[in-house]
């Protein structure tokens, strides 16, 4: 959900920082409860979108007018893949697991009832992780299933995480708890659970809220949730369970900003892929300092404990400027990990940036890295 960028300079940056917190604007169901929360992170980032741009800002927009095929900056040992799938209906925030069956299920947050922000988490299946067909109905209804992830159990069932915003607003910047639903029945059917799994503490880097999480089942059983905690600027930190239910917070922060003074993360997202390693994929921008030779789009990072969490310096899916303006620029974000008997695969969607605002979320793109199988 933040920005992503090639080789962007501040040009390209200021662009997402028009885009910045759109988390949930034209491309989410426009609920004032979405307009809401647009309005109140306006408030936390505007200081990054307030930074003048160096006299000596390089590089300057990466220009490309052809298609994303040919102008989406791939990094060596990734392989663009194209489209995996497309929506008749704009939705947010896809998600995929692998079910045990060796197919690929693909969920995505869909607006049901603008005005009472009610939505529902819809399906998409396919044997390959190419090329999805969508399953009828919902998997799950509530309200405003912001963020959510769904994470495989030690048993064989799925238990689905997401921002709860129906409780309102922490100083009306960020939100209050994470909530959760279970399936039993491979993934098709959740149902609520009661309880919160993390309730914000409201001191220390919680002072403003929390945001979205991230869970990752660990080879001893346990669960680490990675989470964006609002203060000064969003951090992401970490809890841990023995059951998924029950979080326990860690001491420390996981990722601190790579770009001062950048006020947020995009999507954070830990995998472990088939050798074992853990991997956190992160939506960021990294420079010196205040946007010096900035590099922004989806980062590949790894850790060897969960806790120091290694970023690269460059991202391996960057955006492009298809006249070298900030008004007609296409970056990825909203993205989504699979370890796949083909190799590890980066799913994402495509966003622009400028006066025409958002590309619709109506197509899902993949990379894949396929030496990691």
């Amino acid at each position: 959900m933040i920005l992503n960028k090639k080789s962007a300079s501040y040009e390209y940056l200021s662009a997402l920082c028009l885009k910045g917190w759109r988390i949930m604007t034209q491309t989410r169901s426009a609920s004032p409860s979405f307009a809401n929360l647009v309005l109140s992170f306006s408030l936390l980032i505007s200081a990054s979108c307030s930074v003048k741009e160096p006299e000596d800002m390089t590089p300057k927009p990466y220009m490309c007018s052809g298609a994303p095929a040919t102008c989406l900056q791939i990094s060596s040992g990734w392989t663009f893949e194209g489209i995996a799938a497309t929506f008749a209906q704009s939705g947010a925030d896809p998600w995929i697991i692998r079910l045990d069956d060796g197919r690929y299920r693909l969920y995505q947050r869909i607006s049901i009832d603008e005005p009472s922000a009610w939505e529902g988490i819809a399906s998409w299946i396919s044997t390959s992780g190419l090329s999805f067909q969508q399953e009828t109905g919902y998997r799950f209804q509530g309200y405003t299933l912001f963020q959510h992830c769904i994470v495989r159990n030690p048993d064989g069932s799925y238990r689905m995480y997401w921002l709860d915003q129906k409780q309102g607003w922490v100083n009306n910047i960020a939100n209050k708890a994470i909530k959760s639903a279970l399936s039993t029945d491979g993934g098709w059917t959740f149902t609520l659970e009661t309880g919160e799994r993390l309730t914000y503490s409201g001191t220390g880097y919680e002072v403003n809220g929390i945001v979205s999480c991230r869970v990752l089942l660990l080879p001893n059983g346990s669960f680490r949730m990675y989470y964006h905690a609002i203060s000064d600027y969003d951090r992401i930190l970490s809890a841990l369970s023995p059951d998924g239910l029950n979080f326990t917070r860690e001491e420390g922060v996981r990722l601190d900003r790579l770009c001062p003074p950048e006020t947020r993360f995009g999507g954070v997202t830990p995998v472990i892929d088939a050798h074992g390693i853990v991997h956190v994929f992160a939506q960021a921008v990294r420079c010196a300092d205040n946007y010096v030779n900035p590099q922004a789009g989806i980062f590949e990072g790894t850790t060897n404990d969960g806790l120091v969490v290694n970023i690269a310096a460059v991202p391996f899916v960057q955006g492009y400027s298809k006249d070298g303006t900030t008004s007609n620029s296409v970056h990825p974000e909203d993205f989504t990990v699979v370890q796949t008997t083909q190799g590890l695969r980066v799913y994402f969607v495509l966003y622009g940036s400028g006066s025409n605002g958002i590309i619709p979320e109506t197509a899902l793109y993949s990379v894949i890295n396929s030496s990691i199988k």
